[in-house]
Parts: C-alpha cells; sequence; structure tokens
C-alpha cells in the first residue's frame, strides 16, 4: 500500500527583509513527501504532481534522496508552478503567485488509487479540481486528506491573491474524510469567523474530522461525533522560519493518525513535530540526521522549550 501526496511541486523564491534567498523546492507534496518518508520509513511514499522543463533535477533528487517515489511527477510543457514568499519577520509574509503548471486530473490517479492508502491532497495554486477529488473518494477506501489552502487561493493578473470558496468546494467536502486549514483560511471556508460556527457548518456539510492549526495559539480539532479538542503549541526559545510548517503539521498528524486512529495522540505528536521542525535553522533537512528521529526530536524540545 502506498501514501500518496497530490499537488504541485514548485519553486519558491524566498525574499527575507528585501534579500533574495536562492531558489528552493516548495511546495506541500515537497514538504510532507519527505516528512512522511523519515517518520514512517517502513511506508512507501509518492508524489503525484505536475512540473515544467524549468523544475530543477536536483530538488528531485532531493526527494529521491529521501526515499520519495517520484516515478509520478510529469514533466509537462507548462512552467512549474513558482511562488515569490516576501518575508518581513518570522510570522508575516507576502505571497505572489507568478506561475501555474498544468492540473492534475483523475486520469493521472486512476491507475493509482487501487493500491492507495491515504490519498493526501496539498493543492498550493487551485491546481486540483473538485471533481479530481470526488471521483478519488468513490474510486477508493483510502483515506482522503486536504488541506484546504490551496483550493481557496485566487490571482489576480499581477499574481496577488485573495481568498474565497464556491459552491463546488461546498459540493466536494463530504468526499473528504480530515481537512486541515488555518483560521483564516476556516473562516473563508465556512463564511464564519468564530470557531464553534465553523465546526457546525463544517459538521453540516457530513466532514468527519477538521483540523484548525492557529500558529503560536496551537490547533483546535472536530472529531467524529462533534467532539472539540484543542492542543496547545510548544512555546520555543526561536523560531527560524515557518515555512512549510502548516505541511509538517499535517502530514505528522497523518502518519500518526494511520498507525492509531486517534486524533488527539496525532495532533500532540504533530505539534512536537511542527516545533522541531520551526525551531531548527536546517528546517526540512533537520529530519535527515541519523538516528531515532522520535527520540532527536524529544531531545531538541527538551532543550529548546521556551
Amino acid at each position: 500500500m502506498t501514501i500518496f501526496i497530490i499537488g504541485h511541486l514548485c519553486i519558491d523564491q524566498v525574499i527575507i527583509q528585501g534579500k533574495k534567498q536562492p531558489i528552493s523546492m516548495g511546495g506541500t507534496a515537497a514538504f510532507s513527501s519527505m516528512l512522511c518518508s523519515r517518520l514512517a520509513p517502513s511506508e512507501q511514499v509518492a508524489v503525484v504532481s505536475k512540473i515544467g522543463p524549468d523544475y530543477p533535477d536536483n530538488f528531485l533528487e532531493t526527494l529521491r534522496n529521501a526515499r520519495v517515489d517520484t516515478t509520478h511527477v510529469s514533466r509537462v510543457k507548462e512552467r512549474t508552478t513558482r511562488y515569490i514568499l516576501e518575508y518581513s519577520d518570522s510570522d508575516e509574509r507576502q505571497l505572489t503567485l507568478k506561475s501555474v503548471c498544468a492540473p492534475i486530473t483523475i486520469e493521472d490517479l486512476a491507475d493509482k488509487l487501487d493500491d492507495a492508502k491515504l490519498c493526501y491532497f496539498g493543492p498550493i495554486a487551485n491546481e486540483i479540481p473538485v471533481g479530481t477529488i470526488i471521483e478519488a473518494k468513490k474510486r477508493t477506501n483510502a483515506l482522503i486528506a486536504l488541506d484546504v489552502q490551496g483550493i481557496i487561493r485566487h490571482k489576480d493578473a499581477q499574481g496577488h491573491l485573495s481568498f474565497k470558496t464556491s459552491a463546488k468546494i461546498e459540493e466536494m467536502l463530504p468526499y473528504v474524510d480530515i481537512i486541515k486549514c488555518d483560521l483564516g483560511e476556516a473562516q473563508t471556508l465556512a463564511g464564519a469567523s468564530k470557531i464553534r460556527d465553523i465546526f457546525t457548518y463544517l459538521s453540516s456539510l457530513g466532514v468527519q474530522t477538521v483540523i484548525i492549526t492557529r500558529g503560536r495559539a496551537g490547533s483546535v480539532i472536530k472529531v467524529p461525533g462533534g467532539v472539540v479538542i484543542k492542543v496547545p503549541p510548544v512555546l520555543l526559545q526561536k523560531i527560524y522560519n515557518t515555512t512549510g510548517a502548516g505541511d509538517c503539521y499535517f502530514g505528522a498528524f497523518l502518519i500518526h493518525y494511520l498507525e492509531n486512529q486517534d486524533p488527539l495522540l496525532a495532533a500532540q505528536y504533530a505539534t512536537k513535530v511542527v516545533s522541531y521542525f520551526i525551531g531548527n535553522p536546517e528546517g526540512i533537512q533537520s529530519f535527515f540526521v541519523e538516528g531515532d528521529i522520535n527520540a532527536i526530536i524529544e531531545d531538541f524540545l527538551e532543550k529548546n522549550r521556551a
């Protein structure tokens, strides 16, 4: 059985306080696949994505070195999805979407679904039509998970983003087992500001498990039966970079959830994993040190809690 992570691999141009950094590998599919492969070494993890002729070969090599299966990554004629991320400090960023690669359709998934244990949809630029997710649910018994961010992003002519939902998204949500969004995304999705109203709305659509991340305020989870769980954050002495934090949180949550089906334990585990990620200057590469990664994370948190 295979864990499929579906969404565009992208190229990020990060600018920190006006200074351009070297281009870097970005996208939920990149961060989450590497993390899932490291946290669950016995699982097969594969990316389903589309990239353009401009996508660097060494980025694909990085994924392969992390034991991620890239055989389902298609190189097409359109340019790779590309973002500019401008940071004024560690918590605030402005995103500009410069290009979007070809969409990912059910035909890109059809021959893979029989072998799926998890289909984790991680769109970043509206590249996955809602019909793809609906059809995937109809064709597989795999757990269907969705990070909402990329299906509510819309860009103007300059690439600046706004966020809005639609009737098509509302139609799709009942076909998703677990969704993850930050508070702002959840408010856009539900058309409500209060968390209890967001949960009520999503429950009315049949969504079973909803995760709302709130940065330094931790996360809140609604589980089947309507129970709401608040998970506090791990407070750190220093935070280096939050790009990819949501991807790491959700990836860690899903890996742990697949093992034990307990959303509270999965959220507590994910909180530790993402704290290690944002509190380490090496970012995603910090997971690829030698040794028991869970023991390394526990040791790091013991030494670096605020």
